[in-house]
């Protein structure tokens, strides 16, 4: 009888997370159809009703996740340690998030030159952009902070933000903060599936969860973050082989990468790695994963496409009648960052230049936003005899660089591995490491080093070949390469030759990178905070 209940229990949970799962979305649809409205009809009775669906969603979001792990939990037995694990990784970074989300706060974040102190990089472009959507108004070649530089959707997500916790740091910065943690669990689950390993899916997400790059960026309202997670959502969508209605996989996965786009239009790098891997590794015969990796670029350029001009539509009719004219924009635009870009080490005209070259080596980190205070040096009765000005809170643009470096021993392992498991094999292309499954059977070591490395070489070599060209190139462009970072230092880090005691100083070695450059500085001691003041 008990395994009776047992069934039952998980048939009842299975049926609340569909029930739950199904309100979440047609929350989410409510939601966007009155943002929407507002924007072509903007009243108040809107605005609220917008306000009051926000914070419905947010509430209903919440319960869906709880039935979710739940059900996981009662109808997977064989996955609760894994469960255990994401709960304490996921529920650590989000702690860690909510623990500095108000720091730092003014009343409100402003393109200008007297207010940018509230905001931590380039919140001071983006939140302006997300309330001026909130409030429908319309965008033209002369109305301020409209950000049409980029597309709509990450600042969409920071106005839904606002609206449901309000026009303050948390408010702009909570779905962020969710969308980087939740990106955990999904590398997991990426990881997982592809190597078929669950220590290289466990590595791989705290190696993730690690990154001051990433960790900085999922704090604040930006714009790098929201497009990893759903173009990492995509990956698991199309690995999992998930279809909805009489969407196959790579029309749900297109989807995803589609949105991963509207939150920056660079999310198109991570569509080409999806088609890429699907065209040389997927599965079926040549010609079917041809068509299969074109379904996938249509669904997603077709998705792009749409939600632009839906924008455009409802809030930028006078600047952009249609899409064309906006990505028109946005090409013109980035075209014209032209220059040295970011620098360290001196004046303008001695300093040294971050460009993709430094990202894989050395450059000293950028400091988004810093606040320092005096520290008291010496006491004498009780009076300050000296102090010193020490950074407090500080929010650097740097990656953890013991993961980065292991680029340089994981990426010709992971090559090597591919070209000695398919040397002999198929002609043409096919040469170069890929195969059809039908051909050679595939391990999941050798398919996570594939994907690992078509990640990298599509996130990362288009900006050099940009740098070489004279575009700006700034540190943070390298956030969509991260996950690959993360996989390839786990795929290394699970070799056989590699001891389980030299993956532990590793890992340790990691965290005390990460702690080093948290933004809260007040624990570190002083002599600690002093050099990072320098």
């Amino acid at each position: 009888m008990e395994p009776a209940a047992d069934e039952g229990t998980r048939l009842s949970l299975r049926r609340f997370f569909k029930v739950l799962l199904a309100a979440t979305l047609s929350e989410l649809f409510v939601f966007a159809l009155l943002v929407a409205l507002h924007a072509a009809l903007s009243s108040q009775p809107l605005e609220a009703a917008a306000d009051f669906a926000g914070v419905s969603l947010a509430f209903t979001a919440m319960a869906t996740l709880g039935a979710g792990v739940a059900f996981g939990w009662v109808g997977f037995p064989k996955y609760r340690v894994p469960i255990i694990f994401l709960a304490i990784v996921a529920g650590s970074t989000l702690g860690a998030h909510l623990y500095i989300i108000n720091n730092p706060s003014l009343p409100a974040c402003r393109d200008t030159a007297t207010n940018v102190n509230g905001c931590i990089m380039d919140e001071s472009y983006y939140v302006p952009a997300a309330e001026v959507l909130l409030k429908g108004t319309q965008c033209g070649p002369s109305v301020a902070n409209c950000n049409s530089e980029h597309p709509f959707l990450a600042k969409a997500l920071i106005a839904a933000g606002i609206a449901a916790f309000g026009d303050n740091a948390p408010g702009w910065r909570v779905l962020n903060v969710l969308l980087g943690t939740f990106s955990l669990p999904l590398i997991f689950l990426l990881a997982l599936k592809v190597s078929e390993s669950r220590k290289v899916a466990y590595l791989s997400t705290v190696l993730l969860g690690l990154d001051v790059m990433f960790f900085s960026q999922s704090s604040a309202a930006l714009l790098d973050v929201p497009m990893v997670f759903f173009a990492l959502l995509a990956f698991v969508l199309y690995f999992y082989k998930v279809s909805f209605w009489k969407l196959d996989r790579f029309t749900v996965a297109g989807i995803f990468m589609g949105l991963s786009a509207l939150c920056k239009e660079t999310g198109i790098f991570l569509m080409a790695t999806l088609a890429t891997y699907h065209y040389f590794a997927g599965e079926g015969e040549k010609r079917l994963r041809t068509v299969s990796a074109l379904e996938v670029a249509i669904v997603t350029a077709g998705v792009f496409f749409i939600g632009l001009q839906a924008y455009d539509s409802l809030l930028a009719r006078s600047a952009f009648p249609t899409f064309l004219d906006q990505i028109h924009y946005i090409l013109s635009y980035g075209a014209s960052l032209i220059g040295p870009g970011w620098s360290y080490g001196g004046p303008y005209g001695n300093a040294t230049q971050i460009t993709p070259l430094s990202w894989i080596t050395f450059y000293q980190p950028v400091t988004y936003y810093g606040v320092s205070a005096p520290v008291c040096t010496s006491m004498l009765n009780g009076v300050c005899q000296g102090s010193i000005s020490l950074p407090t809170i500080a929010y650097y643009g740097v990656t953890n660089v013991l993961e980065t470096w292991t680029i340089y021993i994981w990426i010709p392992i992971a090559a090597y591995a591919v070209w000695k498991r398919y040397r002999q094999r198929l002609d043409g292309l096919d040469t170069f490491g890929f195969v059809d499954p039908q051909a050679a059977e595939t391990t999941g070591s050798t398919r996570l080093a594939v994907l690992s490395l078509i990640w990298f070489s599509w996130n990362y070599l288009p900006y050099v070949g940009m740098w070489l060209y004279g575009r700006v190139t700034y540190p943070f462009y390298f956030i969509p390469a991260l996950p690959s970072v993360a996989m390839g230092a786990a795929y290394f880090l699970t070799r056989k030759v590699v001891p389980g005691y030299a993956v532990a100083m590793y890992l340790a070695g990691a965290f005390f990178f990460f702690l080093v450059f948290f933004p809260d500085k007040t624990f570190l001691p002083v002599w600690l905070r002093a050099l990072l003041g320098k």
